[in-house]
């Protein structure tokens, strides 16, 4: 093996075979002439192409450019003839054999050199394309579209931007375009015109023939060629590969474990992720983000009502980028998200020490790693959407920059850590009365931790008073506080009454469409006879959410003709077994947990008549709600939150202050059907806001936002930042490999 010469003293002749395909062979020489440079020649090998425009086009070329060799077979040999001429043609020079339907880009030459002459015992090379088994990008063995938006030049920029110039080694070089060192083919020989015919396989036999004489194959991983397929081939191309891969077996037996060994490890998976983040991130990174601030995940099936709320907000707004980051047990993760396109977002994973607690006013190391994703997403505008497990002081950061921001009054934890104001040992509303009650406070609060498997707090109501003095700057410099509803707003200005200067209420909104073959939206006869459907449906189990007064209910109306319907989980807190114990038999029927979007349409088809939504907390806006409406179903609702004001909007429902008033209307409308038809039509003549007015309000809201059709330009060069991001978003990727179990608080019910 010889000494390693000045990469640009080397000789290299790009051989080129080629049957017809003229507009393929066109593209390639074009961006060989093109991109060409140093001490090269083009060697183009008819194989009796049939294409009299291809030969003229062949023959001009050689005409005009002194450094194009044209040679022609007098009658078709096949591919491994025709690369064979050609490499015989390059004697003593260097070879870089390039299918025809290949893109070559800039300094493709030099790069192949660089990566071959880095040491005495590489002999062959090959770079990343998109199709190209082992070589493709970004997904591994697969023929991968060129990226829409992106020239090949400007794809192979891309590529030779992010790579680490590791130069890997690799088990076998790929055909469509093969550095080969003149001393490789001194010693081995050529393609072997005997076993593989017309082609395949015979740079896979080269290649075990060059390893077992000690010379190592790499990945020229800065250079990209674009390969367009089998286009010389045809369909012949599917039966040489079945052929010539058992002659390859049979030569060298161990090659397909090798190779399969190769592709199961995959060791240039990180050049995957980096390069399939890149092209992900192309567009978004031209732009400052708007950060979305919440405490759990937006997709899963598990989601709550605010996690549902923000995704949809998200995805509706299809801002040119928009991150969303919330804490997941010793981390906080990001998701980068292109114009809505949440299934498709890119995630980071910044690791944390320890788990953040549930309540903090500040920590120093979450707000550290917070100023990081500041930076790393060039943050211009934040919503903060809930600080379970957040510090609250994070405004404080926001504020430092000059970053404007809005809160959205999601549930109460503006006002206290008990979110909902719902007692967690008694179910009793809390007033959160603070130092007037330090008694009832502390009673509350330790209730709160012991529900959350915390220990109790040692000052319950200083804690409180904190909690609440923080918030109340947080609102105060908020470029704007909205709520689903006035309710919502007006608690939280009993508390916050100097620092809320800009209350907005903006009802969320809500899209449906019927399934088809669904039940029949419209007025339902309301049948004379036959039992009355009452559902109950959500989170049903939960205290807070009206557990006991629907197992009251149940009971006291057990001789009258009711059936009731339940939708939703039941097996928390015992409930079942509570259901269970009423006896109540076919009265009674559960459904069981259901999927958001089934929901509207689980109501029509069980012909529910009326509806109970009795929380002992205070709603801030209730999607329920919403829910049994689009069925057309009417509602009784307790005096709380937002459940009257939205009832008395629609003029659908009824508001009771009590259990014993809820029975009184139950009897009611068993004993006169007929009291329930204006409830009923104002139920079916309900309209709700969609997701895109939801959108809009909140658009109006935030001022001005990056618009999504200015123009993109292709991304500069690679900073620190970018790397720390990319650092982020492996170890998120290594998260999801091993399997991540799920956060220990969703928020559900509350």
């Amino acid at each position: 093996m010889t000494a390693t010469p000045p990469a640009m003293e080397v000789g290299v002749d790009i051989v080129v075979p080629i049957y017809n395909a003229r507009h393929d062979v066109e593209r390639c020489v074009e961006s060989v002439l093109r991109h060409a440079s140093g001490d090269w020649r083009l060697i183009l090998v008819d194989d009796c192409s049939t294409d009299a425009e291809l030969v003229a086009f062949l023959k001009q070329t050689a005409d005009k450019h002194d450094r194009v060799i044209y040679l022609k077979n007098e009658v078709n040999g096949g591919f491994v003839v025709t690369a064979n001429r050609g490499m015989r043609e390059a004697g003593k020079r260097d070879v870089l054999l390039l299918n025809s339907d290949t893109i070559t880009t800039p300094r493709f030459i030099e790069k192949h050199v660089e990566c071959v002459y880095a040491d005495a015992t590489t002999g062959i090379a090959t770079p990343f394309t998109n199709n190209g088994t082992i070589c493709s990008i970004p997904d591994f063995c697969r023929d991968n579209a060129l990226p829409d938006g992106l020239s090949v030049d400007a794809y192979a920029a891309l590529v030779e931007r992010v790579s680490p110039r590791s130069r890997p080694e690799i088990v076998t070089a790929v055909g469509f375009c093969m550095y080969i060192r003149a001393e490789v083919v001194r010693q081995i020989g050529l393609f072997d015109e005997e076993a593989f015919g017309r082609g395949f396989g015979e740079e896979n036999d080269f290649c075990e023939r060059a390893r077992k004489r000690g010379w190592r194959i790499r990945l020229v991983d800065d250079c990209f060629v674009a390969h367009m397929g089998k286009a010389s081939f045809g369909d012949e191309g599917r039966a040489l590969e079945h052929e010539n891969s058992r002659t390859l077996a049979k030569m060298h037996p161990n090659y397909f474990a090798d190779v399969a060994a190769f592709c199961a490890n995959n060791p240039l998976r990180d050049h995957q992720d980096r390069i399939r983040f890149e092209l992900t991130r192309r567009r978004m990174r031209e732009f400052p983000a708007a950060l979305f601030v919440l405490h759990a995940p937006i997709t899963g099936d598990q989601t709550g009502g605010t996690e549902h709320f923000v995704r949809r907000l998200v995805e509706s707004l299809a801002l040119p980028r928009a991150v969303v980051a919330w804490p997941e047990g010793r981390s906080l993760v990001a998701m980068e998200i292109d114009r809505g396109r949440v299934d498709a977002a890119v995630r980071y994973q910044y690791d944390l020490p320890v788990e953040p607690p549930f309540f903090s006013l500040r920590d120093e190391v979450v707000e550290r790693i917070f100023d990081e994703m500041l930076d790393d997403f060039d943050v211009s505008f934040a919503h903060i959407h809930h600080l379970i497990r957040w510090p609250i002081s994070l405004w404080r950061r926001l504020a430092a920059r000059g970053v404007p921001y809005v809160y959205t009054i999601h549930d109460y934890y503006c006002v206290c850590p008990s979110w909902n104001l719902v007692r967690r040992d008694t179910g009793a509303v809390c007033e959160c009365s603070g130092a007037s009650d330090a008694s009832a406070t502390r009673t509350c609060v330790n209730a709160q931790f012991a529900a959350l498997n915390m220990s109790s707090p040692k000052d319950a109501v200083g804690l409180v008073e904190s909690h609440r003095r923080e918030f109340a700057e947080l609102l105060e410099h908020a470029t704007a506080v909205c709520a689903p509803s006035q309710a919502a707003l007006d608690v939280a200005r009993r508390y916050h009454a100097c620092a809320i200067r800009e209350g907005h209420v903006v009802g969320h909104g809500y899209d449906h469409a019927a399934r088809e073959g669904g039940a029949a939206a419209g007025v339902r006869e309301i049948a004379a006879s036959g039992p009355l459907r009452v559902a109950i449906l959500g989170q049903v189990a939960y205290p807070a959410k009206g557990a006991d007064a629907y197992v009251e209910l149940m009971k006291r109306t057990a001789s009258m003709n009711i059936e009731w319907r339940v939708f939703g989980a039941i097996d928390v807190y015992g409930y079942r077994r509570r259901l269970a114990s009423l006896g109540l038999g076919d009265k009674l029927i559960l459904h069981g947990d259901y999927r958001r979007e089934e929901i509207v349409e689980l109501l029509r088809e069980a012909s529910i008549d009326l509806t109970l939504i009795l929380p002992q907390c205070a709603e801030t806006f209730c999607f329920t709600l919403s829910e049994s409406w689009l069925a057309g179903v009417p509602v009784i609702v307790t005096r709380l939150g937002a459940l009257p004001e939205r009832v008395a909007e629609t003029g659908a429902g009824v508001v009771v202050d009590r259990v014993d008033d809820a029975l009184s209307r139950l009897k009611a409308f068993v004993d006169d059907r007929s009291l329930l038809a204006p409830y009923r039509e104002a139920a079916a003549a309900f309209r709700h806001a969609t997701i895109a007015d939801n959108a809009a309000a909140h658009r109006e809201l935030y001022g001005s936002l990056p618009a999504a059709d200015e123009a993109i330009t292709p991304a500069s060069k690679v900073g620190a930042r970018d790397d720390a991001l990319f650092a982020a978003h492996q170890r998120s990727l290594a998260s999801a490999r091993r399997g991540v179990e799920p956060p220990k608080y969703q928020a559900k019910w509350w």
